[in-house]
């Protein structure tokens, strides 16, 4: 079941750099003439985030709060006319941050800006606002109020609209210039684009508007739509609203009436034995950058739910060894900035099970609070196998994990991505008698074409 790297793989490869698709090049703000690296997460999806790093102005009344007016670039040094080599690298990282909390939906996260060059700002923004499925998100510098991030009151990403409404703002300098601070409040008030309000700890009146969730710490979780400064992970919630009422993140995000056409993606990984992606195992490792996968809520639920196993995607591979030692990892988190390494950000607590040919468990990682990769090395005989990858509540059944914290419950969704070892012996031609083999083909080919009786 493992094989050599064939074709499959390759368009396994070129799949995973679709994804996350680093571009090589940049792209320019047409406002402030600043060169942005260029990152695209889905090119294509449905709905479109445009991450605006390069310098904005909104010179209209917008949103009862006054004239926003000039944003100036994001930027961490006194030089606001380009962007330093640490300053590329922080917008890549809170890129991926950004767009990791939305990889289970159809939604391209980007640097790039999406308008016909040479508009003027309001040109812009006019394209955006008529655009359904568009948010344009200003990152960058500003005194205009005292907020780390504002969307508009009206904001319904899905339909197409005006005056700004399209349009949302992030204030770097009252978030201390922090990256994860930072790519935390674009989630956040991105999901006040798609029609959430906030996580609140709410019983019979309100307690506090942005819920932290579980706190801090190894293991905490907060909710997007809440204070996201403290825990380790962020992560789409049900849980009450600022006004007691029920808000089910994942279900508002699917609403057709809310958000129309926005939908949980599937991942292209199989998701039964029977439709197995077969690992790319090249020296006896597994090549991680085909082995890269997103669990996310079962997409056959008509209305998510955050508990349960049934209501998470699961991801089988395929794999053969030869005997021996065996180790893989799933890997939480997507790899984009360091190849091979999960970016700052993860979201999903990943669980990883080996099972034999005919489909029974044989091993399964065990839950650690806070550890959010799964490991497992273990001897296996010659054979066929599967590795199964799902999250950690996806296996709530054998009572590894319970999700629901009263009272409110988390998604645990993200990217992962497989590394390890699997002894296996690849047959590879000599290159000598591949040679001699095209060399005779070659040959036969040419008999015939001169002996067309002997076709």
């Amino acid at each position: 079941m493992s094989k050599r790297l064939t074709r499959p793989e390759l368009n396994n490869i070129l799949r995973s750099l679709t994804t996350t698709c680093i571009a090589l090049c940049v792209c320019t703000s047409a406002q402030a003439g600043i060169p942005v690296p260029a990152y695209s997460s889905r090119p294509g999806a449905a709905y479109t985030f445009y991450l605006d790093f390069g310098g904005f102005t909104y010179s209209s009344g917008w949103g009862g709060l006054g004239t926003p007016g000039t944003f100036q670039p994001y930027s961490t040094d006194v030089n606001t006319s380009a962007f330093s080599a640490t300053e590329q690298l922080n917008i890549q990282k809170m890129w991926s941050e950004a767009a990791e909390q939305f990889a289970a939906f159809d939604i391209n996260v980007t640097t790039v800006d999406p308008a016909t060059s040479g508009l003027t700002d309001t040109q812009r923004q006019a394209y955006y606002d008529s655009t359904a499925g568009m948010m344009h998100t200003v990152i960058g510098q500003s005194s205009w109020i005292n907020a780390t991030g504002v969307t508009h009151g009206n904001a319904k990403v899905g339909f197409s609209q005006s005056n700004g409404n399209h349009l949302n703002f992030v204030f770097t300098n009252h978030l201390g210039n922090v990256n994860s601070y930072i790519a935390r409040i674009i989630a956040h008030e991105d999901g006040h684009g798609l029609r959430l309000d906030h996580q609140s700890d709410y019983t019979d009146h309100l307690i506090v508007e942005y819920s932290d969730g579980t706190g801090s710490g190894s293991g905490s979780i907060a909710p997007n739509m809440g204070y996201v400064y403290n825990a380790q992970r962020v992560l789409w919630a049900k849980g009450t609203d600022y006004y007691g009422n029920t808000q089910n993140d994942v279900g508002f995000f699917t609403s057709a009436s809310l958000n129309p056409n926005l939908s949980i993606i599937d991942d292209g990984v199989g998701h039964t034995k029977q439709t197995a992606t077969a690992l790319t195992i090249v020296n006896n490792t597994v090549e991680w950058s085909s082995s890269v996968g997103i669990i996310t809520p079962n997409p056959d639920d008509t209305t998510p739910t955050p508990t349960g196993p049934t209501h998470y995607s699961k991801d089988y591979w395929s794999f053969t060894t030869d005997g021996g030692l065996v180790t893989l990892t799933a890997n939480s988190g997507r790899s984009t900035v360091t190849p091979g390494t999960a970016d700052v950000g993860k979201t999903l607590d990943a669980a990883l099970v080996i099972l034999d040919s005919d489909g029974n468990v044989l091993y399964s990682s065990t839950y650690v609070a806070g550890q959010l990769d799964a490991t497992l090395s273990v001897n296996l005989a010659a054979g066929d196998y599967y590795a199964l990858v799902t999250s950690t509540d996806g296996l709530n059944s054998t009572g590894l994990f319970d999700n629901s914290y009263t009272p409110r419950e988390f998604y645990d969704i993200g990217s992962y991505f497989l590394t390890g070892t699997i002894p296996f012996t690849e047959v590879i031609p000599e290159p000598a008698s591949l040679g001699l083999l095209i060399l005779g083909m070659a040959i036969l080919l040419l008999h015939r074409s001169r002996n067309p009786q002997n076709a």
